[in-house]
């Protein structure tokens, strides 16, 4: 842990240089090793957002660039390293002088991010990746005025083309090729190749995935445009594009030769992206992170709960965004990570494919789900079932549960889980937000409410009125039919999740209630104890649903809920199941 006293934290910056006037920060300065030494042309690194990328690629940016700068008294234009000795007293330069010595400050260096690129049609995506490509070209004037001076027999439609793309004005068919061209350019002057460094290379296409016909316009000129870049350059040292997917290597990188990938599933490269075990507690045995905390979770173990449980390459690995802006609050425990993206897509994916709501529930009730991914994804032709398993993992909101082969395959099979609490709160909006959009959030908590005041009856309509339309019948079958009722009412019932505490098959008494729902406060009309159980035949459920609250009481599942001081009445809910069918009864118990 290196620590330079000037500022506590520094959130929300992706300049590596501000990271380091900040006392506390995670040094990841090893990556740069890493990334030498791989013998990869190019690499391809995705994580879920927020995650450390912009920084790393900055750390690399600042740490091999050359800058040019007009000297003040001749106006002659020299090469020079602009942060000598900035990494001296970091990992990096503790461990590996030799290659700071041979490597810092030594590389012309393009170095972008497509993060900006967004748009409702083809003309606002194509102003995007022109105002981001004029701004590389501006950072490279010099060149410009070198051609001038130095035309070598290039002819005036280079200077003009330069001109072009640096004024913002050259078509989107005309920017396919200008990285290309720039890194020709930075090789003649410098004598030296290139390194490229490309952020959030797939940014453009996440903006557009809703959207089949732009996406594909985006995807044709992102394969001109970084494939001219990688493949056969030979103006071209090494390069690295990071984002959240890894797009499918026949839609974007085909062709490209020592070309890797790296993912989630993925061993190497793990420690540099997120923090690791060590890190965290290194980072909250610093005095000063001790301090900040105090406030609200002196216990750093509590932190650690909220936002663990990333499981890469044999590693635990926590989320970096989450664990800083909670040291920044005083340790205040909230979903920081969550808040900062959008899940639209997969809200999309769910609306019109209700088993992924099924599947989605399972996962709430039973913490693992075994699922089907492919580690490439391709938008337009993937199955949903498919493409939304594969976009929860690459996006961060499920973790692998035990390790698969990396080989490279069309579709895997893994078993997922949810990683930590901040994201468990992800699922349960996810699934309020599946009910909400069919029937309103105001109908749906009524429902709810019901069961507190006794209107059973009320309560039963509409759970019959839900299982008619929007559960599938192929998944309503024997086959499992308590997991599924299990994990269906576990989905319904989390909209009351800020008033009470929803817990599933939770040890009480003798045995396991299905569900406890416990009141956060005395205002709350009672605490629910729900018992679920399947029958053969429609005509089977009364029988049902008596045995389901016999079992409440012969077990004793009150016992746990009885224990809360300011619980004053317990409501017993048994419902029976059978297809799309569902009897429900209950009755109230005064406690104290």
């Amino acid at each position: 842990m290196h620590t330079i006293k000037h500022k506590k934290l520094a959130i929300g910056t992706g300049d590596f240089t501000e990271l380091l006037e900040a006392q506390i920060f995670v040094d990841k300065s090893l990556l740069i090793q890493d990334f030498l030494q791989d013998d990869a042309k190019a690499l391809l690194i995705t994580r879920p957002r927020r995650w450390g990328k912009t920084l790393n690629m900055s750390m690399l940016y600042h740490f091999l660039r050359c800058e040019v700068r007009q000297d003040p008294v001749t106006g002659e234009l020299k090469t020079m390293d602009p942060h000598a000795g900035l990494f001296d007293a970091l990992k990096i330069g503790q461990q590996y002088p030799d290659l700071v010595t041979q490597h810092q400050g030594q590389w012309p260096v393009i170095f972008m991010t497509l993060k900006g690129v967004s748009g409702n049609n083809i003309e606002e995506i194509t102003r995007g990746f022109q105002d981001i490509v004029a701004k590389l070209y501006k950072e490279h004037n010099y060149l410009l005025d070198w051609l001038l001076a130095n035309p070598q027999g290039r002819g005036s439609e280079d200077m003009d083309y330069f001109t072009k793309v640096k004024k913002g004005q050259e078509s989107l068919a005309g920017l396919k090729n200008s990285l290309y061209f720039l890194c020709e350019l930075l090789h003649h002057y410098h004598g030296r190749k290139v390194f490229v460094l490309i952020d959030e290379y797939d940014s453009p296409l996440n903006n557009t995935f809703l959207k089949p016909e732009l996406y594909q316009e985006v995807l044709t000129f992102l394969r001109g445009f970084l494939g001219n870049c990688f493949k056969d350059n030979p103006y071209l040292e090494k390069g690295m594009l990071t984002g959240i997917l890894r797009v499918a290597r026949a839609d974007l990188f085909s062709g490209l030769n020592n070309f890797k990938e790296y993912s989630l599933l993925h061993e190497r490269y793990a420690q540099h992206f997120g923090f690791t075990q060590q890190e965290i507690n290194d980072l909250f045995n610093l005095p000063t992170v001790q301090q900040l905390i105090a406030k609200h979770t002196p216990n750093p173990e509590q932190i650690k709960n909220w936002y663990n449980g990333y499981h890469i390459g044999g590693m635990t690995i926590y989320n970096p965004w989450s664990i800083m802006m909670c040291i920044s609050e005083e340790g205040m425990l909230a979903p920081y990570w969550v808040a900062t993206g959008s899940d639209v897509l997969l809200r999309d994916l769910l609306k019109d494919n209700d088993h992924l709501l099924q599947q989605l529930e399972q996962l709430l009730a039973e913490g693992s789900l075994e699922v089907t991914i492919s580690p490439h994804i391709n938008m337009l032709d993937m199955a949903p079932e498919v493409k939304f398993w594969s976009l929860m993992l690459a996006a961060g909101y499920v973790t692998l549960a035990q390790e698969i082969p990396t080989a490279a395959s069309i579709k895997l099979s893994c078993v997922v889980r949810i990683p930590n609490m901040e994201v468990k709160a992800t699922h349960e909006d996810l699934i309020i937000g599946w009910f909400e959009a069919k029937v309103g959030l105001a109908h749906y908590t009524d429902m709810i409410s019901a069961l507190f005041y006794g209107e059973t009856e009320a309560f039963s309509a509409e759970l019959n009125r839900y299982l008619q339309e929007v559960t599938s019948v192929r998944l309503v079958g024997p086959h499992r039919a308590e997991q599924f009722y299990h994990g269906f009412m576990l989905g319904l019932l989390i909209v009351m999740r800020k008033e009470f505490s929803i817990n599933s098959e939770v040890e009480s008494g003798q045995g396991y209630a299905d569900t406890l729902m416990i009141p956060k406060d005395r205002k709350a009309p009672a605490a629910v104890v729900f018992e679920y159980k399947v029958g053969k035949s429609p005509e089977a459920l009364a029988a049902k649903v008596e045995e389901a609250l016999e079992q409440i009481d012969a077990k004793s599942y009150l016992a746990r809920v009885s224990q809360h001081e300011h619980i004053r009445q317990i409501a017993k809910v048994g419902v029976a199941f059978y297809g799309k069918k569902a009897l429900v009864k209950s009755e109230l118990v005064d406690v104290g």
